[in-house]
Formats: structure tokens, C-alpha cells, sequence
């Protein structure tokens, strides 16, 4: 016979996600466990389970993945890049490492005309974002000169990308923005009206999930007037919702109750 003080704290230990209720096979007449055969077949069901739940919980994550960039002390990877006109003439990282500035003990990234279309590009960020669609792409800019309907955004995968494009107002400070990561916003798939006119093509909702699924670079013009420019970036994130995430929290509780 086993002592269930002996076993119960091998299960919280071992996966503290089960609850007491979890533990039906257990018969506490005496303080003692009836069945050894049955708490042993009852215990190693329960590891696969556990393993396939954090197994499965560590997937979810994944694919929510986000990122948040402040700025607050470094430029945490970015670079100055070129958009160029197609995927194969984009170049994250032709001009160095972005600018980094602070003022009122606040960081961000000052940036210039340092190329043809001059955009602030962030470090490879690994694909697996495929959770951020739905979501918002949200950042705080600001311009010391007017511009027109141009290239704002670009999201690039490992064999696509998608063109967001805004007009940005000369501010005195920092303006946040929002955009949504579906249809629901103009992206453009591989092209953009700016550089390919009225043959370029609307993403639709299956493109925008295939490049957040496999995204690498996120990108922000710095090429806003005519002539030189003068822009600052801050506070550039796209995460999950708390609702998406007690989403995915609720799906796993239901596997484990299948599986239990």
C-alpha cells in the first residue's frame, strides 16, 4: 500500500496543473490508497497528460508570440534599412544600426533619409507570430515634415511581406498609432500601391496569417517629407490580447479533461 502524503506531492510537484479533483483514484477510508495497481495506472496517465498539455501550452505560446520594443536604453537590434520596390530588393540592414536618442529620460529612435526609401527595421524575430492576427500593430511616431500616402509599415516573412501605407502630419511630439493585423486594414501582399500603382494586390486574411506565421522583420519608414527627414520612433509591439490568451488557456484545460 502507498501513502497518498507520499504520492499527492509527487503530482504537485511533477504538473501543478491538476487540481485535488483530478485525483478521483484515490479512496481515503484509512488515509492510505486501496489499489497500487490502480494509483500507478492512474499515475502514468496522468504524466502523458501533463506532458501533453505543457507540451501543447508551449506550441500555443508560440504562435502568440508578440514583441514590445521601448527604446528606453538601447535600439535592442534595429537597423537602418532600404524598403526597396520588390521582397528580393528589400534590405533590412544596408546602413547599420538605428540611432538611438533619449530626451526627458525617455528612448527612442531618431531617424534620417539615410537611403533611397529609408525605413527603421527591427532584429529577426523568429517567425512563430501566427497569434498576433486579429491583433493590433501599435507604435508612436513622430515627423518634423508632412508626407504623403506612402509606405508606412512593412511586415516580411522568409518569402513574403506586406506593405501598410499612411499618411503621416509634421507633430511637436509623439503620435500613437494602431492598425489592425487582418483585412480589416489595406495591407498590400508583395507590392504597394507607391511602387507597383494599380497592379497592386490587397492582402487577403490567409496572406496576412502566412507572413505573421512566418515573421521575421518589422519595419517603419523614416522617409516622410521631401527632402531630408527628421523622425522619431517609439514603443513599436504587437501582442496578444489577455482574451486571446484565456483563450488558449480554456482549450487546454478542455484537452486535459479529455485526456483525463
Amino acid at each position: 500500500l502507498l501513502d497518498s502524503s507520499a504520492v499527492r506531492p509527487r503530482f504537485a510537484a511533477d504538473c501543478r496543473m491538476f487540481t485535488e479533483s483530478t485525483a478521483t483514484f484515490a479512496v481515503f477510508a484509512d488515509g492510505q490508497i486501496e489499489q497500487r495497481g490502480q494509483i500507478m495506472r492512474e499515475y502514468r496517465l496522468l504524466a502523458r497528460t501533463c506532458f501533453a498539455t505543457a507540451t501543447a501550452f508551449a506550441v500555443a505560446l508560440g504562435h502568440a508570440a508578440g514583441f514590445n520594443f521601448t527604446f528606453d536604453t538601447d535600439v535592442q537590434g534595429w537597423t537602418r534599412g532600404d524598403l526597396g520596390s520588390t521582397f528580393a530588393t528589400i534590405e533590412t540592414n544596408s546602413n547599420g544600426a538605428a540611432t538611438h536618442a533619449v530626451s526627458s529620460g525617455n528612448g527612442y529612435l531618431l531617424g534620417s533619409d539615410h537611403a533611397g526609401y529609408a525605413y527603421h527595421f527591427s532584429p529577426d524575430l523568429g517567425g512563430n507570430h501566427g497569434g498576433l492576427f486579429g491583433q493590433q500593430l501599435q507604435y508612436d511616431f513622430r515627423s518634423a515634415g508632412n508626407g504623403g500616402n506612402n509606405p508606412q509599415i512593412v511586415l516580411m516573412s522568409s518569402t513574403s511581406y506586406l506593405v501598410l501605407q499612411q499618411t503621416i502630419n509634421a507633430s511637436s511630439g509623439f503620435v500613437s498609432y494602431s492598425h489592425a493585423l487582418d483585412l480589416s486594414e489595406p495591407w498590400y501582399f508583395n507590392s504597394s500601391p507607391y511602387h507597383q500603382g494599380g497592379a497592386a494586390v490587397l492582402a487577403t486574411n490567409a496572406q496576412i496569417q502566412s507572413v505573421l506565421g512566418d515573421l521575421r522583420f518589422v519595419g517603419i519608414s523614416t522617409d516622410i517629407a521631401s527632402g531630408g527627414d527628421t523622425t522619431w520612433t517609439d514603443n513599436v509591439r504587437a501582442v496578444p490580447e489577455p482574451t486571446t490568451l484565456a483563450a488558449l488557456g480554456i482549450g487546454l484545460f478542455a484537452l486535459r479533461r479529455r485526456r483525463s
